[in-house]
């Protein structure tokens, strides 16, 4: 909170609120792997943490096999989501836009909309073209406040 404020206090009066549809349940486990191996070296490991998002879930007293996302819950489901959401954070930072995020809620901040719909438009292309995820077209869009 201490951050939003202080982009707010900076100037910055316009948001855009970061809403992406069903995170956890639908990041494709090709970018969690591809981003693991690009942090990771070791091939033991690398093998290990391919296990999790596969390992399926149980509903209903039966396991369902899981082919994308991170079951929410999961031991190490919020790590993979982290490292797939690092890659919104250094893209934001790489386009000088600031922005705040706490687990897969995030806010973005412009000084005017021109400049929060380019902000929108680096979002897009990172959360829907790089992470293969989807923006939620109701709730995510430029506002002053």
């Amino acid at each position: 909170m201490r951050e939003v404020r202080r982009n707010f206090e900076s100037g910055l009066r316009w948001v855009v609120k970061i809403d992406i549809k069903g995170f956890f349940d639908n990041i494709p486990h090709e970018i969690i792997m591809g981003l693991v191996e690009r942090e990771i070296s070791d091939g033991k490991m690398i093998r290990l943490v391919k296990k999790f998002p596969r390992a399926g879930v149980m509903e209903e007293g039966k396991l369902k096999p899981t082919v994308k996302g991170t079951p929410q819950g999961g031991v190490i489901s919020p790590l993979l989501a982290n490292l797939v959401l690092n890659h919104l954070d250094w893209t934001l930072e790489s386009h000088g836009i600031r922005f705040v995020r706490y687990a897969d809620d995030a806010v973005a901040f412009a000084r005017s909309r021109d400049d929060a719909e380019k902000a929108l438009e680096v979002i897009r292309q990172c959360v829907e073209g790089d992470l293969g995820l989807l923006l939620h077209p109701e709730n995510t869009h430029p506002a002053a406040v």
